[in-house]
């Protein structure tokens, strides 16, 4: 421990400093220079401390020493303090003053971080309200739409049942036209069924330029079944007539025989059966040969004819079958191979008969030479017959042209 004495008279003052208490004071005063340098750089980094509080920090640490210095303050010797001390005391005077403006500040800074808050608070509000009131727009807007497609679907929906029920209307009206249209038709229909057939009975009884479209069997649909029989079953049963004569001109011959054999029974069964009519309609049975004598004489009108030749018309196809198996029986003398070829032969020729009036075939060739064509070979001489020619009557018109073989050979009789 060392001591020392300084001064005189009153101004003397003792200090005894030992040197365990000198090195602390150096140590202290390290510590306490340190301290206030991290905490002026923390001031520093902080944007809180001074820069005067860093300069007296820095002027404190380089005063330090073991240096004893003196002043004079009011005239009077002050107490000498050492350096370290003094500097402590330094330090102690920045560090509050740093405290007391960080204080400061860090109430500045705590009152913006509040504002702050306080903002980010009123800001959050607002938002939570905009979300609210765009949840109660979208809500709305959904609600709308909603009513608008309700409505939308019953004002369709109306419009709907309304067309519905016109269209029905309509409909209704429509049927109702119809009928009444058809109901028309029929009556005209009617009259002209009757005036068409008081024409009719007036204009095609014997009218042969007149025919009836609704009779299946008028002329053009039996030169139609004429032209197919000599198309199709004339030319089978020429192969089976063929067999037995093994000559194309004997063979034909046969089948134009056979043709004209038919027509002429048909003819004059259609011939028997008028007349049969005639007289069972005005001179019934009980009407004897002597009262005929006596005046009695049958008066039928050309309407009344026509209704008995229609009447025959309408049962041609039952006497048609009579007349087959009759002919069969009597007068075909065919073989049954050729039964099809007969029985259409029997068919045309009965049906040409009974038409008003009847139809005419024509088996010279002679006579109307622009009535054949040729059959197989070209010539100016007619050799043999093949076909018949078909006419609408008896010195009518064409319907058919007949067929026949030519040859180049000259014979005055055959001659075309």
């Amino acid at each position: 421990m060392a001591s020392s004495t300084e001064g005189t008279g009153p101004y003397k003052s003792t200090v005894v400093i030992s040197t365990q208490t000198t090195k602390e004071l150096d140590k202290t005063e390290t510590t306490a220079s340190e301290q206030a340098l991290n905490s002026t750089a923390t001031l520093q980094n902080s944007d809180v401390a001074k820069p005067g509080m860093i300069e007296k920090a820095k002027t404190g640490q380089q005063r330090g020493g073991t240096k004893h210095e003196n002043r004079i303050v009011g005239n009077q010797w002050s107490e000498w303090k050492p350096t370290g001390v003094q500097d402590l005391d330094a330090i102690r005077q920045i560090l509050k003053e740093a405290l007391e403006g960080g204080q400061s500040s860090m109430e500045v800074l705590h009152q913006k971080v509040q504002e702050l808050i306080e903002s980010k608070q009123k800001d959050t509000e607002m938002i939570e309200q905009l979300q609210q009131k765009t949840e109660e727009l979208s809500r709305l807007l959904k609600e709308e739409r909603e009513r608008n497609e309700k409505h939308r679907k019953t004002q369709t929906q109306k419009e709907m049942t309304e067309k519905e029920k016109e269209i029905a209307d309509l409909r209704k009206e429509t049927t109702g036209l119809k009928e009444e249209t058809e109901k028309l038709k029929q009556e005209v229909e009617s009259l002209r069924t009757s005036l068409s057939k008081a024409a009719g009975d007036k204009l095609t009884d014997g009218n042969p330029t007149i025919t009836d479209l609704s009779d299946p069997n008028r002329p053009q649909k039996l030169c139609e079944k004429f032209n197919s029989l000599y198309d199709n079953l004339w030319t089978d049963a020429f192969e089976h007539v063929f067999k037995d004569e093994n000559n194309e001109k004997l063979s034909a011959a046969r089948l134009v025989d056979i043709f004209r054999k038919c027509w002429e029974f048909c003819r004059e069964c259609a011939d028997r059966q008028l007349e049969m009519l005639q007289e069972k309609f005005v001179r019934p049975e009980v009407i004897t040969e002597e009262m005929n004598r006596q005046g009695l004489t049958q008066t039928l009108s050309k309407s009344e004819l026509k209704m008995i030749k229609d009447a025959r018309k309408a049962v041609a196809k039952h006497t048609l079958v009579n007349l087959t198996q009759f002919y069969w029986k009597t007068k075909a003398k065919q073989k049954e191979s050729l039964r099809p070829y007969v029985d259409t032969c029997m068919e045309i020729c009965w049906y040409a008969a009974i038409n008003d009036p009847k139809l005419d075939f024509s088996f010279e060739p002679t006579k109307n030479k622009d009535d054949f064509r040729g059959y197989t070979k070209s010539g100016k001489f007619v050799d043999y017959l093949v076909w018949p020619a078909m006419y609408l009557h008896t010195d009518g018109p064409l319907l058919y042209k007949g067929v026949v073989q030519l040859r180049d050979s000259e014979r005055e009789r055959d001659q075309i």
